[in-house]
């Protein structure tokens, strides 16, 4: 299937698009609501997955401007929707914006196969405007299982989550801080979604859940608090990136040694 992803994330749309790829199909992605519309503009495509919170133009925009332009030629594109906001409201606002499917972050593997590939067995379903939510389950386990259930087993792609996360993370974590600093509202609901979305890769359930508070902030510009979140949020890294670095000496792909030249007969 030709499949469009719609995510701001970097770190998570590469792995969306990476599993996809992984299962054989064809994906492309875009960083926000505009540039989706306009990659369908160019392109068919089979699936729409549409997360969120997005610049310029949101996922729940992105999504009513595709139904809107469908309402005059009778076609139907199965749209998936996806949140790191999780309520049943937050599920309903997606389904009510025309979405056909909802999927809470982070998405697991097997979640995300399922509700791609169920298309072909919905059919008819979705063109009539039926949806369906795909539970999610998040066992406890440690950070390198769960990183191996994400990617599939991929050792490859689990590397270069870990090698992009730690390159990244301090950048993400320093405009949160420039953002406290300045009081600038916007820019901390900006920065702090960017290093959640992030964090649920790795299952780091506290730390995302402080820098879900600091983007909370953010949006409703009241930064009371946010120096103590900050550091809630910072404790917590550390703790991850201590972690992934232990992780990463430990998956280092085995260097291979030079073949030894045969000895000539004298």
């Amino acid at each position: 299937m030709r499949i469009l992803v719609a995510e701001d994330t970097e770190m998570n749309r590469d792995l969306v698009v990476q599993l996809l790829e992984n299962r054989g199909h064809s994906v492309v992605g875009v960083a926000d609501g505009i540039a989706a519309l306009g990659a369908l503009a160019r392109q068919t495509f089979d699936v729409v997955l549409m997360d969120e919170v997005m610049p310029r133009m949101n996922g729940l925009q992105a999504i009513a401007a595709i139904r809107h332009s469908e309402s005059s030629t009778g076609k139907h594109l199965f749209i998936i929707g996806i949140s790191g906001n999780t309520t049943d409201q937050d599920q309903k606002r997606h389904l009510d914006a025309g979405a056909d499917m909802f999927l809470a972050k982070p998405v697991r593997m097997e979640k995300l196969y399922e509700a791609v590939e169920s298309v072909a067995r919905v059919g008819t379903r979705a063109a009539q405007g039926s949806a369906a939510q795909v539970p999610q389950d998040a066992p406890a386990e440690d950070l390198a299982s769960h990183l191996r259930w994400t990617t599939g087993g991929n050792e490859k792609l689990m590397r270069s989550l870990v090698k992009t996360f730690l390159s990244d993370a301090p950048k993400k974590l320093s405009a949160i801080r420039h953002a406290i600093d300045k009081n600038n509202s916007d820019e901390l609901a900006i920065a702090a979604h960017s290093l959640k979305g992030a964090l649920a890769i790795f299952d780091a359930r506290m730390a995302v859940a402080a820098a879900r508070g600091l983007e909370a902030m953010g949006r409703s510009r009241n930064l009371h608090g946010a120096d103590a979140e900050f550091r809630a949020l910072k404790e917590e890294l550390g703790r991850l990136k201590r972690a992934l670095v232990s992780l990463q000496s430990e998956t280092k792909p085995a260097q291979r040694q030079p073949a030894s030249r045969p000895r000539r007969k004298r």
